[in-house]
């Protein structure tokens, strides 16, 4: 399977060529199936990237892609919409997708391996205060594990959700993808594949000596600094640490990141 992430900033600060390094050196060392490396953009390689692959002997191939014209549902988050999700459904091989903001901690082969029971799987939010803790468990797109390319279709899911003004859940792409599923009833979670696939940042908690992220149910908010608590369960290992939102590792003084940063 391929593994694929976007990385559209045109003009990357340092923090994001930071996100852009640890997400490359937590991939090259879980790739323990040998993926050939695919980073999607609407921009030329920079600079900084081509020099990580000569200083860390970083393989991987970075793709300029076009975005789609639009579609009724662009409005949402055109970025989302009209490059990730139409790239995405466009792409010709199988292929594991993670967000350029989720650090991988777990071996690829792990969901290379249950990528043979479903054409497509997804993982769904926690349940995460002011975020998702409002309605039933939703999709984050964040991470995708597609073995058969051809179950997604763009076209198809426009011509199928074309109906609705309100989608089923909030996001873009997710709230779009997971429409959809619902439209023509299909589970896409797999019950080997906990939550900790696709874990919230905000709630987990770095652990120096064994090198992982482990679950921890509270967290400060951000603006408040009101200890916020989650249904979470405390101490599960995290495979991979999903920054989004508001928990940027920035925004969290992320110790991983702030002890591995290079720019």
């Amino acid at each position: 399977m391929d593994l694929l992430t976007i990385f559209n900033y045109e003009n990357a600060s340092l923090n994001e060529k930071n996100l852009f390094y640890i997400w490359m050196k937590q991939v090259h060392k879980h790739n323990d199936i040998g993926s050939s490396i695919y980073v999607l953009s609407e921009f030329e390689e920079p600079e900084f990237s081509t020099s990580l692959k000569v200083g860390y002997g970083f393989n991987y191939n970075w793709v300029k892609l076009n975005r789609s014209n639009g579609n009724k549902f662009s409005y949402l988050k055109p970025h989302n919409v009209d490059f990730k999700l139409y790239n995405l459904t466009n792409w010709e091989r199988a292929y594991i997708f993670i967000d350029i903001d989720a650090f991988l901690f777990g071996d690829l082969s792990f969901l290379n391996e249950k990528s043979k029971d479903k054409p497509w799987i997804g993982i769904d939010h926690q349940i995460i205060p002011y975020h998702t803790d409002h309605m039933s468990p939703f999709l984050n797109s964040g991470v995708q594990i597609v073995s058969d390319v051809n179950f997604l279709n763009y076209n198809d899911i426009l011509n199928k959700i074309g109906k609705y003004t309100n989608l089923l859940c909030p996001g873009a792409d997710q709230s779009i993808i997971f429409t959809y599923f619902k439209e023509i009833d299909y589970d896409y979670t797999h019950k080997d594949i906990p939550l900790t696939w696709n874990s919230c940042a905000g709630y987990s908690s770095y652990d120096d000596k064994t090198g992982n992220f482990f679950t921890h149910p509270t967290c400060n908010k951000n603006k408040s600094n009101e200890l916020i608590s989650t249904k979470i369960k405390e101490g599960e290992k995290v495979f991979i640490n999903h920054y989004w939102y508001d928990f940027k590792p920035w925004n969290i003084n992320c110790l991983f990141f702030n002890k591995n940063k290079i720019f």
